[in-house]
């Protein structure tokens, strides 16, 4: 019990200290040039070090991402690889998602993930929509931060279902009392990303077990507790998401597959 609570206890401490750690501005401003902008990113990524605090490494990571986003915003962006982007080396791997889209408008999303899983570090997805040649629309759609329960971004695709394009996320997460998988959605409206909260109803199949939250919804398997040497294998793509737990040799004994039809979360 003594540590199930010191497990709590330091989570919520490390959120009061990353929400003061993220008070801090980029140094890019609207007014700059997409050059500038570039340069103000590049000495964001340079104060990123292993020696950083978790919330000193928050705050850091919160600036970098303010700092992608305005660069994101200008149309330069569109053809530029990461290496332009971020420069050569440094801490974090930047990934252009397929622009999907008819005609002038396209979208696609942006994530920036940090090498290093540290307490504090954040794995950032952006969305951006362009017109042609411009950039009609850049946000930061959602990220994943580092605290006592350990995260890991599996997937995140554009895709069109039913009568529009839908964001399907997969996060596993660890910890602090066991191992689940975590699935979020976001549905193109109203000239933006909205979070799309149609999961499938609370259920269980077999081992498997569904909860529904605000924001997504969690599939756990009853053979994978904090302490189990088990684990969860994702293949997804283009909407189906297959759920395997695997053992400590990687071996799948069992299995559940999530499918967004028609902008409905179907278990199968």
């Amino acid at each position: 019990m003594f540590t199930k609570f010191r497990s709590y206890l330091l989570f919520f401490l490390l959120i009061a200290l990353l929400s003061l750690g993220s008070l801090g501005q980029s140094t890019a401003l609207a007014g700059d040039s997409y050059s500038q902008k570039i340069e103000a990113l590049r000495a964001e990524l340079g104060g990123y070090h292993s020696s950083l605090r978790p919330n000193e490494r928050y705050g850091v990571g919160e600036r970098i991402n303010a700092a992608l986003l305005a660069a994101l915003q200008e149309e330069d962006s569109l053809t530029a690889k990461p290496e332009d982007i971020l420069g050569g080396g440094g801490q974090f791997a930047l990934v252009f998602g397929d622009w999907v889209g008819a005609g002038e408008i396209r979208h696609r999303l942006i994530i920036l993930r940090p090498y290093q899983i540290d307490m504090g570090a954040m794995t950032t997805v952006f969305a951006q929509t362009r017109s042609g040649d411009k950039v009609s629309m850049a946000e930061k759609l959602h990220f994943l931060v580092q605290t006592t329960a350990i995260g890991q971004l599996v997937y995140a695709e554009i895709i069109a279902a039913g009568d529009g394009l839908f964001v399907p996320l997969v996060e596993k997460r660890y910890g602090p009392e066991h191992k689940y998988i975590k699935i979020y959605t976001w549905k193109l409206a109203d000239g933006g990303w909205q979070v799309y909260s149609r999961p499938p109803g609370a259920a269980e199949k077999g081992e498997w077990a569904t909860r529904n939250g605000p924001k997504g919804f969690v599939i756990t398997h009853s053979s994978l507790g904090w302490k189990s040497q088990n684990d969860y294998m994702i293949n997804a793509s283009r909407g189906e998401i297959e759920i395997q737990a695997v053992d400590k040799d990687n071996t799948p004994f069992d299995s559940i597959t999530v499918r967004l039809v028609d902008g409905t979360w179907v278990i199968k």
